[in-house]
């Protein structure tokens, strides 16, 4: 009985640990994610890449446009899209009802990785406050920093290999978990969404989302080992001045 009792405190001591160290991935991850999709030169890149312009008859300037329209979709509280540009020089609707339905799909998506964002990241913060006292910031919060972005570096190092052998199927598997509905198979030859933004296009995003998480992962694990670096010296320094007997 007695046991039961001391073990709880430590139980729940490591779920936090668990949960915080979780959230450092989701963070980072998340993040990278919706810079992404909120840059411009993304787009932009992409379209010049893979010729879309030429492809669609929609023009750099009216690409660009209809990335910015998109974004905005995204980032407001518009049920669905409604987008229009100059295709062959005549103005008409770019999507049809089928996309437009699917980028409903997508936006409560993008709505969620900002949830996942806010939440995992009110998360760290709490923690760390609560935890922010001169020998636990070191000892406790750098170390579960250090362990959580050491892990996000594993799992995208594994996802970007996956990715570069089989990333057809990932995308394929992405979009069954995804979507509970099949608007998202579109024909390449007559869909506006699928010639602006072909497989070869989310490849080159996948690889730059990793990438950027990679850098982010790499520069909080730097700051934090040399966080508790800094610390294990400190406390070397404190011993040696001590004095004997």
């Amino acid at each position: 009985m007695f046991d039961k009792n001391i073990q709880i405190p430590n139980m729940l001591n490591r779920l936090i640990e668990i949960c915080f160290v979780i959230c450092i991935p989701a963070t980072i991850v998340c993040t990278a994610v919706l810079t992404a999709f909120n840059a411009d030169s993304v787009y932009t890149r992409g379209f010049e890449k893979y010729g879309i312009s030429q492809k669609t008859g929609i023009s750099d300037s009216e690409l660009l446009k209809v990335t910015n329209e998109i974004q905005n979709y995204f980032n407001s509280n518009k049920e669905l899209l409604d987008t229009k540009t100059v295709i062959y020089g005549e103005t008409k609707p770019l999507f049809n009802q089928r996309e437009i339905h699917h980028m409903k799909d997508v936006k409560s998506l993008v709505r969620g990785i900002y949830w996942i964002l806010i939440i995992s990241a009110a998360y760290i913060c709490i923690v760390s406050i609560l935890r922010l006292t001169p020998t636990t910031i070191t000892l406790s919060i750098a170390k579960l920093v250090l362990y959580g972005s050491l892990s996000t570096i594993a799992i995208i190092c594994l996802f970007g290999l996956l990715a570069l052998l089989e990333f057809e199927s990932l995308f394929l598997l992405f979009h069954k978990i995804s979507f509970s509905n099949d608007l998202w198979i579109l024909d390449p030859m007559t869909d506006y969404l699928i010639i602006m933004f072909p497989t070869g296009f989310w490849f080159d995003a996948t690889l730059l989302i990793a990438t950027t998480t990679i850098c982010i992962a790499g520069i909080t694990a730097s700051l934090s080992a040399g966080v508790l670096m800094c610390r294990r010296w400190i406390t070397m320094d404190n011993k040696n001045q001590l004095p004997n007997g």
